[in-house]
């Protein structure tokens, strides 16, 4: 899974806690906030809004951090609780 990541933001924290709390892997991707790399075409196509954090999956894409959580949590086996 890659995490599309701004080191200083609250939200893009909370997700990678929870998946370093519950051991997800999780493959950090900056977004360069002051070269205006949430704009790019790449970023916009993953997220309308330019925002992060981006969770992608595979084909999913989750775009909103507390959507994120959700999705993670979905993701971890009872054999881990």
């Amino acid at each position: 899974m890659k995490l599309y990541d701004l080191d200083v933001s609250g939200n893009c924290y909370k997700v990678r806690l929870f998946a370093a709390l519950t051991g997800i892997p999780l493959d950090l991707v900056p977004v360069d906030f002051s070269k205006d790399e949430q704009h790019s075409s790449l970023f916009t196509d993953l997220n309308p809004f330019q925002e992060v954090p981006v969770l992608v999956d595979g084909e999913t894409v989750v775009r909103d951090s507390q959507a994120i959580l959700v999705y993670l949590a979905c993701s971890l086996s009872d054999q881990r609780w």
